[in-house]
């Protein structure tokens, strides 16, 4: 396919290795001329113009900051183009209702890139969950560590990113979601200190499910060369399904969070012949090419932004925050 990349942040440096090395024919835009360096790094050619990508390409990959997202997505769709953007699918409930709209209005695929659920523990524990290995879920356990994602300035404005529990709890406010049902409550608390590219942070959020199961998701940003760690426990009527990053590595590559790619190092390490990353995007290339269903819908990403917004109400308040019907039912 034709495949036409929107951005240079961290993450464009993870999506466009993999549709290069699926065969895909790739151009590149940025707004702030860095473009030409991706390129050089990790192949594809430089667009010329946003309007003349669009005009070009069956799918556009967005990797710009959140607040961009919206504004992108609904370009694409007007311009009859698939779309694959990066979490959170929006910075507000509104932004992410409406990027949808425009998709389905224009009949084409939004794929919200929740890469979460295509990193191998989390596929084999939805997996067991759904085949009734675990019983019926009943507490949740989540947490995960990276390094603040500090050197693109707009992360450090809430504004912008939402913070740490829309830019980084969203991964296992989804996954809890996905695992034990949509949501009924959430209570969250945070501690942070720092500012610009120093922040340190930790957040919890107790999500009550309208299941009746609980979730625990705790997020932490911390300092630079912290190790990436991620963990679970799903504990259900018939047993429990844990998961520790740090002690089930897998196969890592060498280099993959090296001193020559310094923006890559708030990613998590690639622990699969394939990463992660290439996974999504050949679910999202073979979704388009076949009508194949896609494991991450629209309705997953706007349920995820509306649940890590209900988070951050509850930070500012102070109270557990309840889920309309509406955002429960999605």
């Amino acid at each position: 396919m034709k495949i036409g990349l929107i951005g240079a942040g961290g993450i464009a440096t993870a999506h466009l290795p993999a549709w290069v090395e699926q065969g895909h024919d790739v151009r590149v835009y940025t707004a702030d001329g860095k473009a030409a360096d991706l390129v050089g790094r990790f192949g594809g050619t430089v667009a010329d113009s946003f309007d003349d990508v669009l005009a070009w390409c069956d799918a556009a990959d967005v990797c710009t900051p959140t607040p961009t997202h919206r504004a992108i997505v609904e370009q694409a769709a007007a311009a009859g183009v698939h779309v694959m953007c990066e979490k959170p699918l929006a910075r507000t409930s509104a932004d992410a209702r409406a990027a949808v709209a425009a998709c389905a209005e224009a009949g084409v695929l939004l794929f919200p890139a929740h890469v979460v659920r295509f990193f191998p523990a989390y596929r084999a524990a939805n997996e067991a969950v759904q085949r009734g290995d675990i019983g019926a879920p009943g507490v949740l356990r989540f947490s995960r560590i990276a390094e603040f994602p500090g050197r693109s300035g707009w992360y450090a404005d809430e504004a912008q990113s939402g913070g740490i529990l829309m830019d980084l709890m969203i991964h296992d406010l989804d996954q809890a979601r996905r695992l034990a049902g949509p949501a009924a409550s959430i209570y969250a608390v945070r501690r942070q200190r720092g500012a610009g590219d120093r922040i340190v942070g930790a957040a919890h959020a107790v999500v009550t499910h309208a299941s009746g199961a609980i979730s625990h998701c705790a997020s932490v940003w911390s300092p630079p060369g912290t190790t990436f760690r991620t963990t679970f426990d799903l504990a259900g009527s018939d047993g429990i399904l844990s998961y520790d990053s740090t002690a089930h590595p897998g196969l890592e590559f060498d280099g993959a969070r090296s001193s020559e790619r310094p923006e890559t190092a708030y990613l998590p390490p690639m622990t699969s012949a394939e990463t992660p990353y290439a996974a999504e995007i050949r679910e999202f290339a073979t979704a388009i090419t076949t009508g194949a269903a896609v494991s991450v819908t629209a309705a997953d990403g706007i349920a995820a932004v509306d649940l890590a917004l209900a988070g951050m109400k509850s930070l500012e308040t102070g109270q557990r925050i309840e889920l309309a019907e509406q955002e429960v039912a999605t």
